[in-house]
């Protein structure tokens, strides 16, 4: 009797076992989410042609107002690719350190911030300096007129070059100053151009021109109170590494100090500084190799660095500053160049 009753459970537990195997492959050989499955309408995978967007009734597009403009672009066939413009957009509204700017057609506005009475000398020297010719200039009225400025293309060609006419003038603006440029006429290739993409672009650019050249001033401007008068003092000079265990060449100066004796040494180094950014610590420079005259003065050897522009960074370390140099693909100078350097840096300083 016993027997049977394990044969009896046995075999109930065998088809409870058979049934729920049946079951589980019945589901999944099931086709409830088929990807292969057929679609019925073939009307789903039409697509229409490409046409034009019609606005609706009531509204105009392009979208435009004083601040903007999206030109009209009708369709065209077979002429893609005809002209890209690479050029970035236009920033309207532009915030700087010591500046506000406001571009809308030919006009731009500037708001110096932290201006002096001097702002209009300022602005006179770095036309004068970019070479930017004057036809007429009353400093009474703090107005000028300029000949036509020729604007560099992204990329050399000749055709893409725009030259411009501007009005510059200066008026006080609450505790701050208001600088209003107004481009009066744009050509290319002596031929006018009334683009509305075009004019606002080179208006900004001369703003942007000439806020960046008073950033500068004013930030040296600053300086002036904080730096002693024996900043042209000889500083000690060593080699360190920093935290990434990269090159590092340490001084024993504040950065102020460095900030204002740098550049009469940059020069000795052939590199002439092109720009300058005191709030960041960096100096833009162009590299041309030390004459064998400069090299046989100094006792050194070549500095083995290629020509080209390279960034100097600045670092503050409180009574130390440290100094990097970034060649032209933008790494830092490696073993061997930074050795040399740090050599020719400690023969200027023990020859001066």
């Amino acid at each position: 009797m016993a027997n049977a009753g394990r044969r009896s459970t046995m075999a109930v537990i065998l088809g409870l076992s058979l049934l729920s195997l049946l079951l589980l492959l019945s589901a999944c050989s099931s086709k409830t989410c088929d990807k292969n499955q057929e679609i019925s309408n073939l009307s789903t995978l039409e697509i229409d042609h490409s046409r034009e967007l019609k606005a609706p009734p009531g509204m105009i597009l392009p979208t435009r107002n004083p601040y903007f403009c999206i030109p009209y672009m009708p369709i065209t066939v077979g002429q893609h690719y005809k002209q890209v413009d690479l050029k970035p957009p236009v920033q309207t509204s532009i915030k700087g350190q010591h500046y506000d700017a406001q571009i809308s057609g030919n006009v731009g506005t500037l708001i110096i911030k932290d201006s002096s009475g001097a702002t209009w000398s300022q602005v006179v020297h770095i036309l004068q300096k970019a070479k930017f010719t004057t036809l007429y200039r009353q400093d009474a009225r703090k107005i000028l007129f300029t000949d036509w400025v020729q604007w560099a293309p992204l990329h050399d060609y000749k055709e893409h070059i725009y030259s411009g006419r501007y009005q510059v003038s200066i008026k006080n603006h609450g505790i701050d100053q208001q600088i209003k440029v107004t481009l009066i006429n744009l050509r290319r290739k002596n031929k006018v151009v009334n683009s509305p993409v075009q004019i606002q672009y080179y208006t900004a650019k001369m703003c942007n021109y000439i806020a960046q050249k008073l950033n500068t001033m004013i930030d040296q401007n600053h300086m002036d109170p904080v730096i002693p008068n024996r900043y042209k003092r000889n500083i000690h000079i060593y080699s360190s590494t920093n935290d990434a265990g990269l090159p590092n060449i340490i001084l024993c100066a504040s950065f102020e100090h460095v900030w204002r004796w740098l550049p009469d040494i940059l020069k000795i180094l052939s590199m002439d500084l092109k720009e300058s950014n005191y709030s960041h610590g960096s100096f833009k420079v162009k590299y041309n190799s030390l004459s064998r005259k400069t090299i046989h003065k100094l006792g050194v050897s070549d500095m083995n660095l290629k020509n080209g522009y390279y960034k100097i960074q600045v670092g503050d370390l409180g009574p130390y500053s440290s100094l990097q140099f970034f060649d032209p693909s933008g790494r830092l100078l490696n073993r061997l160049q930074h050795e040399n350097m740090l050599a020719v840096l400690n023969r200027i300083v023990t020859k001066k």
